[in-house]
């Protein structure tokens, strides 16, 4: 029997009522609706209010894709829209196991207007949550972590590509501590320092059964990475990692390599991807043959990308050959040996830019342009809250 209704990909223009009847339609002919994909149109406040109405009588409903569903509305749009389509569901009282709604730059209002969503019986049994690519923001970012504590079965969160630099990672690392479900944890292109780096470690360690971690391009520095490879010891079921352009160096990745082979859990590794990471030296690449080398574990499966950072050719060359048959390594454009800078230099350099920032802010009390943002933000999430309480009143 049919149970998905789809209309991915149709770039459909959805502005009222009217444009949302053959969606509507095909929700009320699908008797037992289990998935509805609507990726890819572009859905107004009127349409979105019409196919919410539809989906109240279908409690069965559980993997709902919204992805890239909002593309050339106004920001003021977007809040209601998601609010319509939520409600819905949650008057269904349907329990949604997949929930996509990544590529849709909602920004922290959108948020603000997903929350009670989240914080509904209809996603207390929610798996995969996707938000890849949302304008979240470090203000976002938070307001989204005070609902993640509540999803204890979580298995999925994608979050990458969305600013939520270390304010937000922290909200992050303290709400996932708080469950143990976690298999699949992705938060790329984040900006993401050493600090938020840090709290993240400890919500990896609280979820054991975790087996794909990607933080590629964030800046753990070897502080991060040291304390992320300290959380990774035990993590026997870890099958990828993807650390590449994490500005890991030389101390981070070998803290990485030292405790992913003194837990054992290499064992599991199907892909270890640390290109871009300024690493290189002979105490590294021996490291790296020492581990790699390992006749008890077969490593003939394991993709090992080590691109693009600093070995050199006469250090390349060697790694290539003593590891040749052994691994399925990637060993290219290779930037050639380079003085490695300490990181503590790094560091430091970044404390310094740190103090000085603050030293602006409290000597100059002139509003800047991103103050101003951050203003408004906070004044359209306070408009947009008072809406979305005075709409969710009414339709009760």
């Amino acid at each position: 029997m049919e149970d998905k209704v789809s209309f991915s990909g149709k770039a459909l223009k959805l502005n009222d009522e009217s444009d949302a009847q053959p969606i509507v339609d095909a929700i009320v002919d699908c008797l037992n609706l289990r998935i509805l994909d609507l990726e890819g149109n572009t859905l107004g406040i009127d349409a979105a209010k019409a196919i919410g109405k539809a989906l109240e009588s279908k409690p069965t409903l559980e993997n709902a894709n919204f992805k890239d569903l909002f593309t050339g509305r106004l920001k003021t749009e977007i809040p209601d829209a998601i609010r319509y389509l939520t409600a819905g569901i949650t008057l269904a009282n349907a329990k949604l196991v997949e929930l996509d709604l990544s590529d849709n730059a909602f920004g922290p209002i959108g948020v603000k207007a997903l929350l009670p969503f989240l914080q509904s019986d209809s996603c207390q049994a929610l798996r995969e949550l996707r938000l890849n690519n949302n304008g979240l923001g470090i203000e976002g970012g938070k307001l989204l972590a005070t609902a993640l504590k509540n999803l204890r079965h979580l298995e999925f969160l994608i979050c990458g590509r969305n600013r939520l630099e270390n304010d937000a990672a922290i909200a992050f690392g303290n709400a996932l501590s708080n469950i143990s479900t976690l298999k699949r944890l992705e938060m790329p292109q984040n900006g993401i320092k050493a600090e938020g780096i840090e709290a993240l470690s400890r919500a990896i360690k609280a979820n054991p059964k975790l087996e794909i971690l990607n933080l590629n391009d964030n800046i753990m520095t070897s502080r991060g990475g040291e304390a992320i490879a300290a959380a990774l010891e035990n993590a026997e079921h870890i099958e990828v990692i993807n650390f590449g352009d994490c500005l890991l160096r030389k101390n981070g990745c070998k803290a990485l390599l030292e405790s992913l082979s003194r837990g054992g859990v290499l064992r599991n590794v199907k892909e270890l991807i640390l290109n871009g990471n300024e690493i290189g030296g002979y105490e590294l690449a021996e490291l790296i043959i020492g581990v790699f080398s390992d006749s008890s574990i077969d490593f003939r499966n394991v993709k090992l990308d080590l691109g693009f950072n600093n070995f050199g050719t006469n250090l390349c060359d060697r790694i290539k050959e003593k590891l040749r048959g052994k691994i399925d390594l990637t060993l290219s454009d290779d930037e050639g040996s380079a003085d490695e800078e300490g990181d503590e230099e790094y560091e430091e350099e970044e404390e310094e830019e740190s103090e000085n920032d603050e030293g602006e802010e409290g000597g100059d009390e002139q509003e800047t342009e991103e103050d101003t943002e951050e203003t408004k933000q906070r004044e359209d999430i306070e408009e947009i809250t008072k809406i979305v309480e005075n709409v969710c009143i009414s339709s009760s």
